[in-house]
């Protein structure tokens, strides 16, 4: 392809990377207000809490956009068509690191709110808070090989798919049991 539309393409990919930023910031927050109403900690939702879980996604919202002028998200974003497809090769920037932190944190809280119930609850919420944890681990664990660059294809980002086999499962603990 001419250099014209590899950078077309890269701008493209940019693009819908911004857009996907919505739904990556949130999942992480909303999950945690799942996982406090689900288990009964709803008392910690207050407005005040709420605001202060939101921070973090809304800089790095606002970061992603204003990339360009800083690199706090992106450091260096090319194209890579070695593999014969046109995958972003991304250099990840200090503030992507922070919210990846943070990111995994908000996860790993309310994974042992679920252990928790999983350990010490009745027997429907052992079930129920087993096959959550289970459902949550899975685009977590696509998610880390593709940030860290491993496993067999290490350019693609299958987050989004591990993401609808998660909602399944998540859906048929809640209603299956």
């Amino acid at each position: 392809a001419s250099p014209v539309v590899a950078e077309i393409r890269r701008y493209a990919k940019l693009f819908w990377i911004k857009g996907e930023y919505l739904a990556i910031v949130s999942i992480p927050v909303l999950w945690v207000v799942f996982v406090l109403q689900y288990s009964g900690r709803e008392h910690l939702l207050t407005r005040r809490n709420l605001l202060l879980l939101g921070i973090i996604p809304v800089m790095t919202v606002l970061l992603l956009w204003t990339n360009p002028y800083h690199g706090l998200i992106h450091q260096a974003v090319s194209l890579d068509t070695s593999r014969g497809l046109s995958l972003l090769k991304i250099t990840y920037g200090a503030f992507f690191w922070l919210h990846g932190f943070y990111t995994y944190a908000l996860i790993i809280v309310a994974a042992l709110i679920l252990l928790r119930n999983t350990l010490s609850g009745t027997r429907l919420q052992r079930s129920q808070s087993g096959l959550l944890l289970v459902a949550v681990l899975i685009p977590v664990v696509g998610n880390l090989l593709y940030v860290l660059r491993v496993g067999p294809m290490p350019l693609i980002d299958l987050t989004p798919i591990l993401f609808t086999v998660a909602g399944v499962l998540a859906v048929w603990s809640l209603f299956r049991f």
